[in-house]
């Protein structure tokens, strides 16, 4: 779900360039508040993304995001749980990239 909102978000940016957190979550919180709630945040994913994904998926990705138990989504949260999905992609792509090249 959240690759998908990221390439969402990325395809509609004039710049190609890395993923900026900061954007993506700009571009989520539409109410400029600096936070999302759980029903904002499926709202703004629903209309961002070309299917609707499941009300589990969106709450989970919420669930994950909300390290504090606010019930808000900040932005320092988001950043944080972006980086660390990126960082484990990463290093799960080097893992693989080892076992091609074993004899």
């Amino acid at each position: 779900l959240f690759y998908a909102l990221a390439s969402t978000i990325q395809r509609e940016s004039e710049q190609h360039e890395k993923v900026n957190y900061a954007r993506m979550f700009r571009k989520l919180d539409v109410h400029g508040r600096g936070r999302l709630d759980r029903n904002e945040l499926r709202h703004q994913i629903v209309r961002l993304l070309p299917s609707s994904p499941a009300r589990f998926a969106t709450d989970a990705l919420f669930d994950a995001c909300d390290t504090d138990g606010t019930g808000f989504v900040e932005r320092a949260e988001f950043a944080t749980y972006a980086r660390g999905l990126a960082f484990g992609v990463a290093a799960r792509h080097a893992e693989r990239q080892r076992e091609v090249q074993k004899p």
